[in-house]
């Protein structure tokens, strides 16, 4: 990132260097993100830690939720999931990071999260529009927690440097050891997920002619386990919206079915719909 101001603007640059502290964190606080950084940057100047906490808390507590819950507006069918990951973070994650700030272990309180692979898919696409908006970063998928897996996604240091009280000194005290991050746990049928109300049947492709169609298309489509797919015939389900319709507990009438397989088939049947839902 100092690289990147030094082609730019060599002079300011070297004005930059006397406050090299502030202009890490603004660094490490874009996660990344060029854009971020600059526009952070020149909404900073002339940069002191006043107008480095201004700019912080606005763009990172603000600005960018601006930006996640306008997605609402490009995507209306994915309304609910939009909607569902800023409470989400905001009722959930900010506050247990939050908490973490006050441990006195190496970590310092920066924390990734963790999402069990079985969680409802409209939770895991959830976390896509929050990737989408720069809340989150994928980090690495099949990631074991107690024995199951799940996907890790790394949390806009931005956003979590802005949950601290003192943002420079927090920021500062842990660029250090952004290695050692822990992770805060969402297992498969986390209390959280109750919140998210969205439906995919056919009351929401109500003119939705592409919706409809993929409704009305057969379970072949979907892809299923030799055995999943005998499920799905044994309990004579003609079309993915059969398959939408029906509550998990269905599934697990059928041998061999319990809680595990019963989320797949029906993660399975949400995923394949997913990206009609806006037309």
């Amino acid at each position: 990132m100092r690289e990147i101001v030094s082609r730019q603007d060599e002079e300011l640059a070297k004005d930059l260097s006397a406050r090299g502290e502030l202009l890490d964190v603004l660094a490490l606080a874009a996660t990344g993100n060029p854009r971020v950084f600059l526009t952070t940057l020149s909404d900073s100047m002339p940069l002191n830690q006043q107008n480095c906490e201004r700019v912080l808390k606005k763009y990172y507590s603000q600005d960018i939720w601006h930006q996640h819950n306008n997605l609402a507006e490009q995507y209306p069918g994915h309304r609910p999931l939009i909607e569902w990951g800023s409470s989400f973070m905001h009722d959930y994650v900010f506050p247990a990071l939050k908490r973490g700030h006050y441990r006195d272990d190496k970590h310092g309180g920066l924390r990734d999260i963790w999402i069990h692979r079985d969680a409802p898919q409209p939770v895991q696409e959830a976390m896509q529009f929050l990737c989408y908006s720069g809340v989150l970063q994928e980090g690495s998928r099949a990631v074991k927690r107690h024995g199951a897996l799940g996907t890790r996604y790394v949390v806009n240091l931005g956003c979590q440097f802005t949950q601290a009280a003192n943002i420079v000194k927090y920021a500062s005290g842990v660029r250090n050891d952004l290695s050692g991050r822990d992770v805060i746990e969402f297992g498969r049928d986390h209390d959280s997920y109750d919140t998210l109300d969205f439906q995919t049947d056919a009351a929401v492709a109500d003119g939705n002619a592409v919706l409809d169609a993929r409704l009305r298309a057969p379970t072949s489509v979907l892809p299923l386990s030799k055995f999943q797919r005998s499920v799905i015939e044994g309990l004579k389900f003609k079309t993915v919206g059969d398959v939408l319709k029906a509550e998990e507990s269905v599934f697990k009438r059928a041998k061999g079915v319990a809680d595990v397989r019963a989320r797949q088939i029906h993660n399975a049947a949400q995923q394949a719909v997913m990206e009609y839902l806006s037309g």
